[in-house]
């Protein structure tokens, strides 16, 4: 359960950090005054989010092989 949980919210996190990235690339006419906002302000936050969650998943796989053996 908690590995679907994961796997869903770091698939979530890696569409997110797409079109944020889509957004750098080919901004909207309103955007383009603040792209480095945007890179910034919400790029860099999900490729935490995205480091942690696979911290997270490396933690669970480690705590599993130990239990199964």
């Amino acid at each position: 359960m908690l590995n679907k949980v994961l796997a869903w919210s770091s698939l979530a996190a890696t569409l997110l950090f797409a079109g944020i990235a889509c957004l750098v690339l080919w901004p909207p006419e309103w955007l383009r005054d603040s792209q480095k906002f945007v890179l910034i302000g919400l790029a860099v936050p999900l490729l935490v989010v995205s480091i942690v969650l696979a911290l997270a998943l490396l933690v669970i796989a480690v705590f599993r092989s130990m239990f199964e053996s």
